[in-house]
């Protein structure tokens, strides 16, 4: 009876055991799945530091499109200007201009003018974002910029 009790522990362990081992490559082939899914996610999309982007003009203005509202305008990386450390872009709206500068990390405010008829008004919700709203009473302009993921962006928006 001691033989049998014992023989049964045994088979229970090793089944125990089993479904453990079994579970456990499961998961690390998931794993390994899940992590190579994602590697062109997890790659640097800026160049570092050392090697800036090229670029050749100090200042580049971006612009929504005319007619249809919403119009959004989006960039990633293109249009800003590189300079010793320093991302800088114009952007050119119908309701005016502003100029932002990101070193850093942080987005700042360099000027700001607005149309005739519009009113501009800058807010900074973080010290990595800058919103920059042009209003006239009818149209609405919004340059909303960011440092995002290790790189600058912007994104310019109308509703009319």
């Amino acid at each position: 009876m001691a033989w049998t009790l014992t023989f049964g522990l045994n088979v229970r362990m090793r089944r125990t055991f089993a479904f453990a081992a079994g579970w456990a490559v499961v998961t690390v082939l998931a794993a390994a799945a899940v992590w190579w899914g994602l590697g062109p996610l997890l790659q640097p999309i800026m160049p570092s530091a050392a090697t800036p982007p090229q670029s050749s003009s100090p200042l580049v203005s971006a612009s929504p499109l005319a007619s249809a509202s919403p119009l959004v305008k989006a960039s990633a990386y293109e249009g800003w200007a590189y300079q010793a450390g320093v991302f800088t872009q114009t952007f050119t709206v119908d309701g005016g201009t502003a100029t932002v500068r990101i070193v850093r990390g942080r987005v700042e405010l360099v000027s700001s003018a607005a149309a005739g008829g519009y009113r501009v008004t800058p807010k900074q919700p973080s010290p990595d974002r800058l919103v920059v709203e042009f209003f006239d009473g009818v149209h609405f302009f919004i340059v909303d910029t960011m440092w995002w993921e290790n790189r600058p962006y912007a994104k310019v928006t109308q509703v009319s």
